[in-house]
């Protein structure tokens, strides 16, 4: 049978048919080449199994498994290959949530496709365009679009011929594309299709359609006469591969077959997984990453590049090599991006170490570090009696917690010096060590390429300079310990210039690692992001399955006394304005229920994904639901921020409470080292003058000060505390200050607060927990005072 007289759905199942349960030796020529291409070492009665697999956004159409070994099979046929359809209203998400795409570039690319002088497709059929026509009219969307695809082509060109619309989210990839019938076709590994498409995109900078390489992105079909059987082509993109296709197989394959040939290692993709090899840890890692795709890693090396590299195709060849006397260990590179990282393997690590009066000279240019905290440091460095190490070697005390219990005082002025310039002193011993011609690490990796966890060195500062756990060592910069490389208590020759030398050790290094990671990851912009991911997922379930057998549905629906049919869930994707905090705001509820009638074409179309900016552009009407608000929290996190409130909006919840100004500055106040010094400005940020300040404390804690200067560091821990639980009894005290915390009730209107919450699979009353605790944010020191409620 021709070959043109065959659907692809029919070519496919005869591909399945042909290979399935059939002995290698008995399979015809081309499908031979074919299977031992894929499995090189094969035997004549080794049997193989192929399905047709397929639909479902996904690109594998057949799935061949020799022992186990499965490739997944794209097959493809005719001349002008359609390689990729879906909706344009989904490829324009993916872009905008993925790529980053902006309003202008996806105002071009539906201008273009609809081609009708609309931006939805509403406009005359006789206003359509095509050809020419449309390429003159659009000559300047055209180069938009263009450039939009030609920075994105790596991850686009995977979208369209190796995942598909759901396979990066599902793991679902093709392996090969195959073109033509199973005895008479051609084919090549798509790794190599990807690389190869991306250097003709490049090649080809400039050009008067939207295109990637050979590949022609376009409408499914304009209908320029008005069909109502094609009308809803018109809103679905498509991606052709033209004329040259067989042309460019044939090249990409040989090009392969090559490479193989001359590296047969590269026949397979590399794994890396254990720990047998005889290299350091971090020249495995290096030689574990270098020259690999992405697709290929597994386990600790794939999150660190998952990490270090966001949204990074996974066909992408990763270049690593070793460095040398810096902070750190490996270089790695995936296209025109670098980034730096140190390694570290163990529980108590050396991260820094350097002469100490060079360290020295350095916190006098740095920070004008004063004579008497410069002595301190000295004395308790030496531990000898001296300030410069002359002492004997028989008064030379011999460990840390000694020099702590003889000179308290000496050590505090020293500490208190190191805990007010945290972050600066990390950042010297943990990024940039001392030289300033060396590169600066920007990732920190702890682990093998077995078990690893990694974090940027951003988050890792963050942490440092947050961090009130056990401290380490003669002095501590967070989880840092400071200390003498060596004390040489013996006084031998040999090891006396080790006392010249600081050492700054991180104990449990793992433990605090992970913490760092766990502390990131409460940050308020990855909560966002994962958050919104939640949100977008619950709506399309909800929208989805609207009937009794969904749960949800089943527990709304008495919960709300919902009416049968024509119920949607609708995201919330834009600010509210509260008229209680007189301010617009992201509301409580992430989304709500609404009566609305909507095509179930058009449902399908946005994915069922709903949310206001869709209602508003298409110009649905919907009934909001009263009382049907949800927050969404994120499903991997136990714990999150209940409520982050500003000086104004504390004022306005709090206003029937004479002290609330008081309560929420003293809340807000520094209670360590030289950072007491800023709680004038704390005051005069929450409009407290220190007169009046000083009357409430004399009159709420019993005190007898004329002015803060007279305030010891125990005082200032007493007033912190005091106002926390002032705050937290109050809050646990007044039921519509409770309402406006944790639902948001009183401050939105319907739908826009939150009676309802959705956390970990399941529906419940979003009230007051039983537990929660006052806090601050972290933007003191800049002049940003917030309080925070978040679980305790």
């Amino acid at each position: 049978m021709a070959d043109k007289y065959i659907s692809g759905q029919k070519n496919e199942e005869i591909f399945s048919a042909y290979l399935n349960d059939k002995e290698f030796g008995k399979l015809g020529d081309n499908a031979s080449k074919f299977i031992k291409q894929l499995y090189p070492d094969i035997a004549d009665s080794t049997t193989i199994h192929a399905l047709k697999v397929g639909g479902m956004g996904l690109k594998p159409d057949v799935k061949v498994s020799v022992e186990g070994d499965e490739t997944n099979i794209s097959i493809k046929k005719g001349r002008g290959n359609s390689v990729h359809q879906e909706k344009t209203s989904l490829f324009l998400l993916y872009c905008k949530d993925y790529l980053k795409m902006d309003e202008e570039t996806r105002n071009c690319f539906l201008a273009y496709l609809y081609g009708d002088g609309t931006l939805d497709g509403k406009g005359r059929v006789e206003d359509r365009l095509e050809g020419n026509d449309l390429y003159e009219k659009y000559r300047q969307e055209i180069k938009i679009i263009h450039a939009f695809l030609l920075k994105n082509c790596r991850p686009l060109i995977e979208r369209f011929l190796v995942y598909g619309r759901r396979g990066k989210e599902l793991n679902i990839k093709a392996d090969y594309l195959f073109h033509g019938q199973i005895n008479d076709g051609i084919w090549c590994p798509l790794d190599e299709t990807v690389d190869f498409l991306v250097e003709k995109a490049k090649q080809q900078a400039n050009s008067d359609a939207p295109t990637i390489g050979p590949l022609t992105l376009q409408t499914w079909n304009r209908n320029l006469k008005g069909s109502p059987k094609l009308e809803d082509r018109r809103y679905s993109i498509q991606i052709k591969w033209g004329a040259r296709i067989l042309k460019y197989i044939a090249e990409i394959n040989n090009k392969y077959l090559e490479k193989i040939k001359n590296s047969p290692a590269l026949a397979k993709p590399r794994y890396f997984g254990d720990n047998s090899h005889g290299f350091s840890n971090a020249r495995e890692i290096a030689t574990g990453l270098n020259g690999c795709r992405v697709r290929n890693l597994r386990g600790a090396l794939l999150g660190l590049i998952n990490t270090i590299f966001t949204g990074t195709a996974l066909t992408d060849v990763i270049s690593c090599e070793l460095l040398t006397n810096s902070k750190p260990d490996i270089k790695i590179t995936i296209g025109e991006n670098t980034k730096n990282v140190s390694i570290f393997l163990g529980k108590g690590n050396s991260v820094h170490q350097e002469n100490f009066l060079e360290f020295l000279d350095f916190c006098r240019f740095k920070f004008q570090m004063n004579k008497e905290v410069e002595n301190a440091l000295r004395f308790i460095y030496y531990g000898d009696g001296t300030t410069d190490g002359s002492g004997k070697v028989e008064d030379r005390l011999k460990d840390s917690s000694t020099i702590k219990r003889l000179y308290p005082d000496k050590v505090s002025i020293a500490q208190d010096f190191f805990d007010h310039h945290r972050r600066d002193l990390a950042k010297r011993f943990l990024v940039t060590g001392k030289y300033t011609d060396k590169p600066e690490a920007d990732y920190v990796f702890h682990g093998n390429v077995e078990n690893g966890i990694s974090i940027s060195y951003d988050s890792v500062l963050d942490y440092i300079e947050s961090f009130n756990g056990k401290r380490n060592g003669l002095l501590s910069i967070g989880p840092l310990s400071f200390q003498m490389w060596n004390r040489n208590l013996s006084g031998d020759k040999d090891k006396e210039y080790k006392r010249e030398s600081i050492q700054i050790k991180w104990p449990s290094m793992p433990k605090r690692i992970k913490e760092a990671y766990a502390f990131l990851k409460s940050k308020e912009e990855r909560s966002k992001i994962e958050g919104i991911n939640a949100e977008y997922e619950l709506v399309s379930l909800l929208n989805k399955n609207r009937n009794n057998h969904n749960p949800l549905w089943v527990e709304l629906k008495n919960r709300l006394n919902l009416p049968a049919n024509d119920i949607y869930a609708i995201r919330v994707s834009r600010q509210v304005h509260s008229n209680f905090l007189e301010q617009t705001i992201y509301p409580k509820s992430d989304l709500y229920l609404c009566k609305a009638r909507i095509d179930e074409n058009k449902l399908d179309e946005f994915g069922y994904v709903l949310d206001e900016d869709i209602i508003k552009k298409d110009k649905i009407f919907i009934e909001p639901i009263n009382d049907s608000g949800i927050s969404c929290k994120i499903p991997s996190s136990n714990k999150f921020t209940y409520a982050k409130i500003s000086v104004n909006s504390f004022i306005k919840i709090f206003h029937n409470y004479s002290n609330a100004r008081f309560y929420g500055a003293g809340a807000s106040i520094f209670v360590k080292g030289d950072d007491i010094s800023l709680n004038n400005n704390v005051l005069s940020g929450w409009g407290v003058t220190i007169s009046d300040f000083v009357m409430f404390l004399n009159k709420e804690l019993s005190l007898t000060y004329n002015t803060i200067s007279e305030l010891s560091h125990k005082d200032w821990n007493q007033i912190k505390s005091f106002c926390n639980k002032k705050i937290e009894e109050i809050i646990k005290n007044d039921k519509q200050i409770q309402d406006m915390i944790f639902i948001g009730k009183g401050l939105f209107d319907n739908p826009y607060y939150a009676p309802i919450i959705f956390s970990k699979g399941k529906l419940k009353d979003n009230k007051m927990p039983t537990s929660f605790i006052i806090t601050t944010g972290s933007g003191r020191h800049k002049g940003v005072y917030t309080i925070i409620v978040k679980p305790k």
